[in-house]
């Protein structure tokens, strides 16, 4: 968690913590980024118990879904990058074929 206070219009209040806010519906749903907020020190108040479990679970549930996509992605790209080689390969002896059949015909002329 960074420090975001300083983004304040008022560098140097004192007395205010930097949260990040997670949802804006006491945990029914979370914010797609969390939202840094600054707020007074005086005004926070402690996460009830069952409010703090939903919201964990949340959060597990949004990272392993990011996890499970960056997976998937990264197999698409491993696929993408092996099909390249076999098609490198693939001109490579396509190329030394043709350059052998040219060859051969400059020596028929």
């Amino acid at each position: 968690m960074g420090q975001f206070c300083t983004q304040r219009y008022f560098e140097r209040l004192p007395g205010f913590v930097d949260v990040n806010v997670l949802s804006m519906d006491r945990g029914q749903t979370l914010l797609e980024k969390d939202y840094p907020f600054a707020v007074p020190f005086c005004r926070c108040q402690p996460v009830p118990e069952m409010e703090m479990c939903i919201l964990l679970s949340l959060v597990e549930a949004r990272d392993r879904d990011q996890t499970q996509k960056s997976e998937y992605h990264l197999k698409m790209l491993l696929s993408l990058i092996e099909e390249y080689e076999k098609n490198q390969a693939e001109i490579s002896k396509d190329l030394d074929k043709m350059s052998h059949i040219f060859a051969e015909l400059q020596s028929l002329e």
